[in-house]
């Protein structure tokens, strides 16, 4: 079938047109309010052009829209068309000259253009740059004019300008102005799922890591419903794994994109992009003294005022917004990862004269110094007395807790060890079940490891993606999802990694996997019914039965420890909810409401409360509630990271996740005590979705 995701044209009246509700009501809005001049500002690919053809398609029968490219006027479709796009832009004196008889022409050029029952025309003049807009003398007279003379006439007019409202004069007061930024994570995640519908699916997880990777810039959105598309289309499916394996193609594809994005900022803007992807971590973020400190460092002489102002420019491009305390966040972590690749600091430099790299005070050399033999001494024992102490200390048993700024004292959080009830201690700790690989190019892999980060153990080792371990109630085996066969299936094998079987064994995509209490069936998700229901089978794989039936999304079931309930996630209300069902799929009830995403629950093992994972705070968190009072509260409250995969500890006292707090993804333990958190994992790699080993 055709790729529907369009990113070598504007999308046209013919086409699909999602999302941009409220800036095409605002269109349409303007005959309503009778203001003759809109002008409507964004940057390139931003979706300007298509707004205005489905403005134009939308347009009653009584009003006639004529598009012109101001780029393209030489040669156009409507010689009458042109000739009142010249006039208006003449009225603005953006033609180089200002003529009076141009208003004239306004009405004039209206009147001929008017057929039949037409009573309104709207000329949408496209295509024209920030070199355009500050070409007249006085913009905002040149508009009022603009206006007057359209008030006289069935004539109203839409200037789509590419460029950023400060880098014109203040649009006049009673002129309505449109600014396109970034679609939001509904707009999103139906710019995703609508195209495709009936052709390929996307989890909620891989449309919120697809929004968080484009910064919701909409072409970069379809560029990676494109690549996905050519990717999983025979499939039917895609998810988390399948949206990291695309994103170098996507990378490469919005390269020259990309590219023009960076000739267009200036060169302090330049250097803050520079400074952000070299040192501001993985997701880019910052202040403006943090920004400064790191140009001292490499003795660049950029003075403060100049770097607000650049950080300044990257807001209003929308390419950094401004969070509290002065901190600032990057957009696009894809932007982010092509200027890692294709652009340097050093390179930015090169441009600016003005902050060229101070240089370094010369230094004397050593035999025309004078020596301090005295202060030499003293530096020498100061020097033998840090080594002794660090020496004592180092032989001591360390205990680290890694927590947020200003840190907590070190800590160990208490974890019953495996197979007892007390405080674990360092080396009789209990396992956790996780997947973990290196790159974003390698292969997902399962692996074992104590809660105090030790004893690491790879159970898998082939060429297949291999995810979400679930233990069994007796700890004695890892139900698991592989598509070593060549799709998803759900796997069980050995603790120690022998033996895996293929259980569903079946051409559809089955996934998220959970352990009856008494270990004899696992409930699972699958999509051989043409969307993602929920089924059971017994504990070899047969006897597969479905036991939802719904026209949303149902998947990741987690079998309740008293065996009475299965909760799991699903749409069938219009949103990612968490919900509650008998064992047999009846009583179907949610436990959630709220206009975020909720998913990924997990049960306490006295079975009274649940874990689940919610974007309702604006990030992932891990959220908590009693079965029987259903109020949530935020257990991680970890504004500045995503927080997800919640699991609790054998004694209740704690859980694990995995979060990206730290700049990659790592398995975190939160106690439910005090608050304080362990980095498990602590590596490069990227490990997520951990389970405790049960007691």
């Amino acid at each position: 079938m055709r790729n529907p995701f369009i990113t070598d044209r504007p999308l046209g009246a013919e086409d699909l047109f999602v999302g941009r509700r409220r800036e095409l009501a605002a269109l349409q809005d303007m005959w309503l309010d009778r203001s003759r001049v809109l002008v409507l500002f964004g940057a390139t690919r931003s979706g300007k052009t298509s707004l205005l053809n489905q403005f134009a398609a939308q347009a009653s029968s009584s009003t006639r829209v004529i598009s012109v490219d101001y780029a393209r006027l030489p040669a156009p479709p409507d010689p009458l068309a042109v000739k009142l796009a010249r006039a208006a832009l003449q009225a603005l004196a953006w033609e180089g000259t200002y003529s009076q008889d141009a208003l004239a022409d306004l009405a004039q050029c209206a009147s001929q253009l008017a057929e039949g029952d037409v009573r309104q025309i709207c000329v949408a003049l496209d295509g024209l740059d920030v070199s355009d807009c500050a070409a007249g003398q006085d913009f905002t007279e040149a508009i009022d004019r603009l206006k007057e003379a359209c008030g006289q006439t069935s004539l109203a007019l839409v200037l789509a300008v590419e460029a950023r409202p400060a880098e014109c004069a203040p649009v006049p007061a009673g002129v309505p102005s449109l600014v396109l930024s970034g679609l939001s994570l509904e707009e999103t995640e139906d710019l995703l799922l609508v195209p495709a519908r009936g052709t390929l699916t996307l989890d909620a997880e891989s449309m919120r890591r697809i929004f968080a990777l484009t910064g919701g810039e909409p072409y970069l959105v379809q560029l990676y419903g494109e690549v996905l598309y050519e990717q999983r289309a025979q499939r039917g499916w895609a998810g988390l794994i399948e949206t990291e394996h695309a994103l170098e193609e996507v990378v490469q594809r919005a390269g020259p994109h990309l590219g023009e994005v960076w000739k267009r900022c200036s060169v302090p803007a330049r250097i803050m992009l520079s400074v952000y992807a070299e040192s501001m971590g993985a997701h880019g973020y910052g202040t403006a003294e943090d920004i400064h400190r790191r140009l001292e460092r490499l003795n660049v002489a950029m003075p403060m005022a100049d770097v607000q102002r650049g950080l300044s420019e990257l807001e209003q491009r929308y390419l950094v917004e401004r969070l509290g305390g002065g901190l600032y966040r990057f957009r696009s972590a894809l932007f982010l990862r092509w200027l890692r690749e294709n652009r340097t600091l050093a390179e930015a430099l090169q441009q600016a004269r003005n902050y060229r790299r101070a240089p370094r005070p010369p230094v004397p050399p050593l035999l025309n110094r004078r020596i301090d033999w005295l202060g030499l001494s003293l530096w020498v024992l100061i020097a033998a007395l840090v080594g002794a102490v660090g020496y004592v200390w180092r032989s001591r048993e360390m205990r680290v807790t890694w927590t947020d700024t200003p840190p907590a004292p070190t800590a160990t959080i208490g974890l019953p060890a495996q197979g007892g009830s007390s405080a674990g201690t360092q080396g009789s700790a209990g396992q956790l079940a996780f997947m973990a690989k290196a790159t974003a190019g390698q292969n997902w892999d399962i692996y074992l490891i104590n809660t105090d980060g030790t004893n690491r153990t790879r159970l898998t080792q082939d060429e297949g993606d291999n995810t979400g371990p679930v233990w069994s109630p007796d700890g004695e085996r890892l139900a698991f999802v592989s598509d070593r066969d060549g799709n998803r299936e759900v796997y069980v094998m050995n603790a120690d990694g022998s033996e895996p079987v293929n259980l569903t064994k079946h051409d559809a995509e089955d996934w998220t996997p959970t352990w009856s209490p008494d270990g004899r069936r696992l409930a699972f998700a699958s999509f051989r019914d043409g969307n993602w229901e929920i089924y059971v089978m017994n504990a070899d794989g047969s006897n597969q039965q479905r036991l939802t039936d719904s026209p949303g999304a149902d998947y990741s079931p987690a079998w309740s420890p008293r065996g009475d309930a299965i909760a799991f996630v699903s749409d069938r209300t219009g949103n990612l909810e968490i919900h509650l069902m008998a064992p047999d799929g009846s009583e179907v009830r949610a436990v959630t409401s709220d206009p975020a995403t909720d998913q990924a629950p997990a049960w306490s093992h006295d079975g009274t409360q649940l874990l689940w994972e919610s974007y309702r705070d604006g990030n992932m968190e891990i959220m908590a509630m009693n079965v029987a009072d259903q109020e949530p509260r935020n257990l991680t409250q970890d504004h500045y990271a995503d927080d997800h995969g919640g699991t609790f500890a054998p004694d209740g006292e704690a859980i694990a996740y995995f979060s990206n707090r730290d700049g990659g993804w790592d398995i975190y333990l939160l106690s439910l005590a005090n608050s304080e958190r362990a980095n498990v994992t602590r590596s490069g790699e990227m490990e997520q979705y951990p389970a405790f080993r049960p007691q």
